[in-house]
């Protein structure tokens, strides 16, 4: 049970920073226009 849990995590941590490249770019593209006047 505790290395299927291990396994788990481990997997998990591995994908973080696709999984988060991902949430940057749709960020990017679905606010582009706030973004935009917010550096203004």
């Amino acid at each position: 049970m505790q290395e299927v849990a291990r396994a788990a995590i481990r997997e998990y941590v591995s994908d973080r920073p696709q999984r988060l490249r991902g949430a940057i770019d749709r960020i990017r593209s679905e606010d582009a226009e706030l973004l935009d006047r917010l550096s203004r």
